[in-house]
C-alpha cells in the first residue's frame, strides 16, 4: 500500500468558473452595464431600478417582469456554477491534504510492518476518509443536478444566496424581481418589525414603509414557504425559524403587558385611528406564525414558541382563552407542529361532564375551545396520538405531566359529549383524518388509517364509553304539533349532527370490515384487532358506532341511502358477473346493520323521552319526520324510497306497546327483490334486444322510445302499464328461463332467487343484536 487509494475528480474547476463568469457577463449587459461590472456580486442599492444603467433604467423599469426573468436566469446559473466550482475545490483540496497525511503515515511506519496489519490499518483509515470525500462530492453534485432541473424557483434563488453564491448580494433575487417570496430574512430587522406591528399601522405611521412594503409581507412569504416545504419534504432554514423566533420575542417584551398573548390581548384592544381590515390581517399572519414556528416538519418544534404560549397550550396558565383569540384567524390551510396539537387537544379535551355547566355559562370559553380543536384537528399525527397513545412510527408518544390522568376514552367522551357551536364539525376531524385519499393523505404513513381504525373501535367495545356517548348530560327541547317535551339524555351525535356524520364515512371507508358476515359468527365471535394489515371489527364495535350514526336523521339518511345504493351497484355488478354474489352478501350484513341500529336507537329514543309512553302518538309522528328526513339526501332509485319509506313506518312503529320491538322484521323482502328484478331485466335486455319486442308486446307502456333509443327505465314506478310495478313478477317469468350473464347454466329466475336469498340471510344475521 504504497499511495493513496482516492477517485480522481474529472470536473475542471477552472471551466466551472470560466462559465460562472460568463454568466455574470451576460447578467451585466442585461442590466446595462458594461463587461468587467459584477452586476451579481456587488451590491447596488435595494431597488430594481438600482440594478439597471441609466441607458436601460426607464425601459426596464416598465417591464420588470420580463427582464427579472432574465435577470433570474443569470442567478440561477451563476449560482449552480458556483457551487458546483466549491464542491470541487473543496474536494481537490480534502485529496491533497490526505495524500500528504498519507506519505506521512507511510514515512513512519517500518518498511517491515508495511503488509503487517498495523501498518495496512495505519494507512486504511486514510484511505476511508478519501472514499467518504469522493462520496460527499457525490452528493454535492446530486444537489447541485437538482438545483438546476428545479430552475430558477424562489425556493433555490433564496438557498444559493443563503450559502453565499452571490456573494455579499445576498438580496438580489428579491431586487431582481421585488417578490417577497425571494427575500432572505436578513432584510428586516425583528425588533424593527415587532415595533411596526405594536405602533399600529395608520397613514401617520413613520414604519409604514417597512410593514407595507417589506416585513409584513415577508411573514406572508414564510407562510407560503412553509406550505412549500412541508409539501416536498423540506425545511425552513434555522434563519427563518430564528426570525420567527426573534419577533414574538419582541413582541412579547415590554413592560406594558405580559409575555406574547398580553400583547395580543392588549393589540385587539386597541382602537385609536386602527385600520381594522389591516389589525385582522396582522392578526391571521401572527397566528399562521405561530403554527408555522411549532412544527416540526418545517424544522420548527414547540420548544420554540413563546413560553406563555407553550403554557396555555399545556393547560398551565389560564390563558387559554387567549391563545384560542389568536388561532381562531389563522388560516385553515396551515397546521401547528405534532406536540403543539397534541396538547392543545389533550388541553382542551380535559372537561368532566361535571363542569360542562359552568363550560356553557362562558360562551368565549366554549367557542375558545373549539377553536383550539379545530386548529389542532388539522395536524393528522395528533389525532392518531389522541386516539392511539402513539407517533406515525409506532412510538409511545410522550405524556406531559400535565396531562397524566388523560386517556384516549376519556378524551373523547369528554370532546364528544360537549354540544359545539359548530355542531361537532371540529371534533369530527379526530377521525376525519382515517377517511384521507389521495392529496390529502400524502403526509400519512401507509397502515396509520387502519391502525387507527381499529383503536377507535376499540373504544367503540368499551360498553362504559358507548353509554357515556349515547346519553349525555344534555336535553334537547322539541315542539310537535303544538306540544313541547325534551329529550332527556340525549347521545353525542344528537348534540353534534357532524360528528354523526364523521362516523358515517367510516361506515362508507370501510365497507368489507363493517359488511364482513364471516365475523358475525356467535360460535366465533371476532374481537376488534388487526390480522394480517386489515382491520377486523367486533359485532359490538360496528353497531355502536352505526347507533351513533343514525341518532341523527340526516346521517341516518345518508348512511341508509349509501348502503342501498351499494346494493342497487352490487347487483348491477351481479348482472355480469354471477361470481359477484359476495358482494350482495355484504351489502345484505350493511343493510341489516344499518337497519338494526335504527331499530335500537327508536327503541333508546322511546326510554329516554320523559312522557313517551302517555304520549305514543306524538313518537309516531316524529318518527314520521325522521322517515322524511331519510328520503331527502337519497340520491338512488325511486325503487329505494317507496321501500325506506315502508322500513321507517315499520323500525320506528310504537304500537302494541309504546316502543319499538328490537325484533320487529324490518325492510321488506319485496323491495329487494322489484331492485333485483329491474336489474335482471335489464341485464337480459342488453344481452338480447330481442326480449325487448316481446316484452312490449305483451306489456304495452314498459318500453319507452324508439328506435335505438328503446328503453326500460329502471323503476317500475316510472313504467306507463296501467298495472306499475306489480307487473314485474309476471315480467320476470316472462324472460326468467333466460341464461344468466355469467353464469354456467343458471337461469335469470334463479340468479334472482339466489342472490335475493343470499342478502336477506346476511341480513337478518343482525335480528338478535336489539337492545338488552
Amino acid at each position: 500500500m504504497s499511495q493513496l487509494r482516492y477517485t480522481e475528480c474529472e470536473i475542471d474547476k477552472d471551466k466551472l468558473i470560466l462559465a460562472r463568469d460568463g454568466f455574470e457577463s451576460l447578467h451585466a449587459k442585461i442590466t446595462g452595464r458594461g463587461d468587467g461590472y459584477n452586476s451579481i456580486t456587488r451590491p447596488t442599492g435595494d431597488e430594481f431600478s438600482d440594478l439597471l444603467g441609466d441607458g436601460i433604467k426607464r425601459l426596464a423599469t416598465g417591464n420588470q417582469q420580463s427582464w427579472g426573468d432574465s435577470l433570474l436566469a443569470c442567478l440561477h446559473a451563476y449560482g449552480v456554477l458556483d457551487r458546483a466550482a466549491k464542491a470541487t475545490g473543496l474536494y481537490n483540496q480534502k485529496i491533497d491534504d490526505l495524500k500528504a497525511r498519507f506519505a506521512e503515515a507511510r514515512n513512519h511506519v517500518p518498511s517491515e510492518d508495511l503488509d503487517s496489519y498495523v501498518g495496512v490499518d495505519r494507512l486504511a483509515l486514510i484511505n476511508i476518509e478519501a472514499r467518504r470525500a469522493w462520496y460527499w462530492l457525490v452528493e454535492q453534485c446530486e444537489e447541485i443536478e437538482d438545483i438546476l432541473q428545479d430552475g430558477p424557483t424562489a425556493y433555490r434563488i433564496r438557498q444559493l444566496a443563503e450559502a453565499g453564491h452571490f456573494g455579499d448580494n445576498e438580496q438580489i433575487g428579491y431586487q431582481s424581481t421585488g417578490e417577497a417570496d425571494f427575500m432572505l430574512v436578513s432584510a428586516i430587522n425583528p425588533r424593527l418589525l415587532a415595533k411596526w406591528i405594536r405602533s399600529t399601522p395608520t397613514s401617520e405611521h413613520d414604519l409604514g414603509k417597512l410593514g407595507e412594503d417589506h416585513g409584513l409581507a415577508l411573514l406572508q412569504s414564510l407562510e407560503r414557504r412553509a406550505q412549500y416545504a412541508e409539501k416536498n419534504g423540506l425545511e425552513l432554514s434555522e434563519s427563518e425559524i430564528q426570525f420567527y423566533e426573534d419577533l414574538y420575542s419582541e413582541l412579547g417584551a415590554n413592560g406594558d403587558y405580559d409575555g406574547f398573548l398580553g400583547f395580543l390581548s392588549w393589540y385587539e384592544d386597541r382602537g385609536d385611528g386602527f385600520d381594522g381590515n389591516k389589525r385582522q390581517e396582522i392578526m391571521r399572519t401572527l397566528a399562521n406564525g405561530v403554527l408555522v414556528l411549532s412544527n416540526e416538519q418545517v424544522g420548527g418544534a414547540m420548544g420554540r414558541l413563546p413560553e406563555d404560549i407553550r403554557e396555555a397550550a399545556l393547560g398551565q396558565t389560564d390563558n387559554l382563552d387567549g391563545l384560542a383569540s389568536l388561532l381562531m384567524h389563522s388560516s385553515p390551510e396551515i397546521r401547528g407542529g405534532t406536540e403543539f396539537s397534541t396538547s392543545l387537544l389533550r388541553t382542551s379535551s380535559d372537561i368532566s361532564p361535571l363542569d360542562l355547566e359552568p363550560l356553557f355559562s362562558r360562551p368565549q370559553r366554549h367557542e375558545a375551545l373549539q377553536s383550539l380543536v379545530s386548529v389542532a384537528t388539522r395536524n393528522p399525527e395528533a389525532s392518531n396520538i389522541i386516539l392511539t397513545g402513539e407517533d406515525f412510527s409506532g412510538n409511545k408518544y410522550p405524556v406531559h405531566a400535565a396531562h397524566k390522568h388523560l386517556t384516549s376514552e376519556r378524551m373523547l367522551v369528554n370532546l364528544y359529549s360537549v354540544p359545539w357551536p359548530d355542531e361537532g364539525e371540529a371534533v369530527r376531524g379526530l377521525v376525519g383524518w382515517i377517511t384521507f385519499e389521495g392529496d390529502m393523505a400524502r403526509d400519512i404513513p401507509a397502515g396509520a388509517q387502519n391502525n387507527a381504525m381499529v383503536e377507535f373501535m376499540k373504544i367503540m367495545d368499551n360498553k362504559a364509553v358507548v353509554e357515556a356517548l349515547s346519553s349525555t348530560k344534555s336535553s334537547i327541547e322539541y315542539e310537535q304539533g303544538g306540544h313541547k317535551g325534551e329529550w332527556r339524555g340525549v347521545s353525542a351525535t344528537q348534540l353534534n349532527p357532524e360528528l354523526a356524520a364523521g362516523l358515517a364515512d367510516l361506515v362508507f371507508a370501510y365497507p368489507e370490515a363493517f359488511g364482513n358476515g364471516t365475523w358475525l359468527d356467535p360460535h366465533n365471535p371476532v374481537e376488534t384487532g388487526m390480522r394480517h394489515n386489515v382491520p377486523r371489527l367486533s359485532a359490538e364495535s360496528r353497531l355502536a358506532l352505526t347507533q351513533l350514526a343514525v341518532s341523527d336523521p340526516n346521517t341516518a339518511a345518508r348512511l341508509y341511502g349509501g348502503v342501498r345504493a351499494m346494493s342497487t351497484q352490487a347487483m348491477s355488478l351481479y348482472a355480469v358477473d354471477a361470481t359477484a354474489a359476495e358482494i350482495g352478501g355484504r351489502t345484505g350484513v350493511l343493510t341489516g346493520l344499518v337497519e338494526q341500529a335504527l331499530l335500537n336507537e327508536a327503541d333508546r329514543r322511546q326510554e329516554n323521552d320523559e312522557e313517551a309512553v302517555a304520549r305514543s302518538n306524538q313518537a309516531r309522528t316524529r318518527a314520521a319526520d325522521l322517515g322524511a328526513a331519510l328520503l331527502v339526501d337519497l340520491k338512488v332509485p325511486n325503487v329505494v324510497a317507496v321501500g325506506l319509506k315502508q322500513f321507517v313506518e315499520d323500525a320506528w312503529s310504537v304500537e302494541g306497546g309504546g316502543s319499538a320491538s328490537p325484533h320487529v322484521p324490518v325492510g321488506n323482502d319485496g323491495v329487494e327483490k322489484e331492485y333485483m328484478t329491474s336489474v335482471a331485466i335489464q341485464a337480459l335486455v342488453a344481452q338480447d334486444p330481442s326480449l325487448m319486442d316481446q316484452i312490449e308486446s305483451k306489456y304495452p307502456g314498459v318500453v319507452k322510445g324508439s328506435g335505438s333509443g328503446r328503453r326500460i327505465p329502471f323503476s317500475p314506478q316510472d313504467w306507463d302499464h296501467p298495472d306499475g310495478g306489480n307487473i314485474i313478477d309476471s315480467i320476470l317469468a316472462e324472460v326468467g328461463q333466460e341464461p344468466w350473464p355469467g353464469s354456467e347454466g343458471e337461469t335469470a329466475k334463479d340468479a334472482v332467487n339466489d342472490y335475493i336469498g343470499t342478502f336477506n340471510t346476511k341480513r337478518g344475521q343482525w335480528s338478535s343484536w336489539g337492545n338488552n
